[in-house]
């Protein structure tokens, strides 16, 4: 008895959706469809979300490649596989029978309106889509007035207001309102077939927040060709002309969004807040782990270096900076110990290492390694992840305001990983993007420097990349200003030798500088790490 009646449900459930999904509704003429097979063409593997009969993604894919379709009626799968040389499959939308990441497109043509959980179809359709894929979605748009309303929902003016403004105030997840539809025939209408109807609006905030970037989206003006009312003409073509909000109140909606490829360093969400922006530069803010890149840096060359000549200039002022440094790592790393300087420059810092018996070794592209030869240190200039070293051989790393220019820190951090013995340190010092003096002048922070600085880092984001690298923090601390000189007092008279100017700018901002070291803002980011 329980069979016959589950049988019965099967026969009329694949009636009803070979009703929808028949080979007469696959529609090759859309605009989309031009877009679709443009991309089919691109890429290897292709997936059609509810794909009926088989004939719209036989359509768009190229010959010789074959496509794969899934749709809940068998009555449609059965005739796909009578009609097209394509990997059809009877199954639901909600559990797709595919392995992670194994299509570069998925799409959805005129399904996303019948489903009751669009967003687990949504979520599957992302889990089984490549990095870097496409996800394309196609149906009527709720939030247009030339689509007729149900009576309870009153005119089509009246649910244009209220769908418009649940669509921006209400639907930052997929809340959309359910409908009763009444039958009618006409395809401007809601069909009887129809669960909800989604806002372009509502998916493009969706699938951003998901992490995908929003590559193309229209409500297809150029779909609607019947007459229409005055009113209803005026909204379509000023949404033809593309002028917002009424680009958004077309009939029928077409979304096409990216993957991300991993576009975050630490880890690889594909989605940003722009924080400000600076000249060409942009600083962005990763959602999800928020640490800060900048857009559009180039490619440094740094065989000519312009900043290494500060260090034999102001030689005395930065051996002051670096007996901070030396008095520090001196705690946690016991002589007789060999050091590697990744960034070294003219080898100012290793100078003092070398002074107080360490094995001194420094790495540095640009042309002032010779410099650091001459003062007798083991210098090799290329790159980190060009250099040729023994891995464990080394007690101490040190990254001295380098690591902010790297375009792959996670790469350099895991080669000098590498490097270091068991139990070996690593010093970083890196500008802090939390620094007081950061959130006072943000676009005009004097170390924000976006031209070569491809990351900024704070406490929180810098801590999280040296723990996924492997490293355990040992001791962080921030500094500001003249505090961050071994000797203060010394370091006020250096200015006044050498440079007046920076002389008075340091005294003035002196209080400052300590309050923001005292309660850990300084502009200056220290941390030691352990392997």
């Amino acid at each position: 008895m329980v069979i016959n009646v589950i049988n019965s449900f099967n026969k009329v459930r694949n009636k009803k959706y070979y009703s929808i999904a028949h080979e007469g509704s696959d529609d090759t003429s859309h605009p989309a469809m031009k877009l679709l097979k443009n991309i089919a063409g691109e890429v290897d593997k292709v997936l059609d979300l509810g794909c009926g009969e088989g004939t719209r993604l036989n359509h768009v894919i190229p010959n010789g490649k074959i496509g794969y379709g899934i749709d809940i009626s068998s009555i449609a799968i059965d005739a796909a596989k009578k009609k097209y040389p394509h990997h059809f499959q009877v199954g639901n939308l909600e559990k797709l029978p595919y392995k992670d990441s194994s299509f570069d497109l998925v799409y959805s043509a005129y399904v996303f309106e019948h489903l009751d959980n669009p967003e687990k179809v949504i979520n599957e359709g992302l889990r089984v889509l490549k990095k870097g894929g496409y996800f394309l979605v196609v149906c009527p748009n709720y939030g247009s007035p030339n689509r007729a309303s149900p009576p309870f929902l009153g005119n089509r003016i009246s649910k244009l207001i209220k769908g418009y403004y649940d669509d921006i105030f209400h639907s930052k997840n997929l809340d959309w309102k359910k409908v009763n539809p009444i039958a009618t025939e006409s395809q401007y209408e809601i069909d009887w077939d129809t669960t909800i109807e989604p806002y372009l609006g509502s998916l493009e905030r969706y699938l951003s927040n998901k992490g995908l970037k929003i590559v193309y989206s229209s409500s297809c003006w150029e779909r609607e060709e019947r007459k229409v009312k005055y009113l209803q003409r005026v909204i379509r073509l000023l949404g033809e002309r593309n002028i917002y909000p009424f680009n958004k109140w077309g009939p029928h909606l077409l979304i096409v969004a990216k993957k991300g490829e991993g576009d975050c360093e630490l880890c690889g969400n594909d989605s940003y807040n722009q924080l400000f922006k600076k000249d060409r530069y942009e600083i962005l803010q990763c959602k999800k782990c928020k640490l800060v890149k900048t857009s559009g840096v180039s490619e440094i060359d740094y065989s000519d270096y312009h900043r290494d000549s500060d260090y034999e200039k102001f030689n005395e002022h930065f051996r002051n900076i670096f007996q901070n440094i030396y008095s520090l790592v001196s705690r946690y790393v016991s002589r007789p110990a060999k050091i590697l300087e990744i960034g070294c420059s003219t080898g100012t810092l290793l100078s003092l290492f070398k002074e107080n018996g360490w094995e001194v070794w420094g790495i540095e592209p640009s042309k002032s390694f010779w410099n650091a030869q001459e003062k007798g240190i083991k210098v090799l200039g290329v790159s980190l992840l060009e250099a040729k070293l023994e891995e464990a051989s080394f007690d101490l790393v040190v990254i001295n305001h380098t690591l902010e220019h790297m375009s792959k820190p996670l790469d350099n951090l895991k080669k000098a990983y590498k490097l270091l013995k068991k139990g070996g340190k690593i010093y970083i010092g890196v500008p802090n993007f939390d620094s007081l003096d950061s959130r006072l002048w943000k676009s005009k922070w004097k170390m924000l420097l976006p031209e070569e600085h491809n990351f900024q880092y704070t406490p929180q984001t810098l801590k999280k990349v040296l723990e996924k690298v492997g490293f355990k923090i040992v001791e962080m601390r921030t500094n500001e200003g003249i505090w961050s000189l071994s000797s203060p007092l010394k370091g006020l008279v250096d200015e006044i030798k050498n440079r007046k100017r920076a002389f008075l700018i340091d005294l003035i901002s002196s209080p400052f500088a300590l309050f923001s070291t005292i309660v850990n803002k300084g502009s200056n980011l220290i941390v030691i790490a352990e392997k």
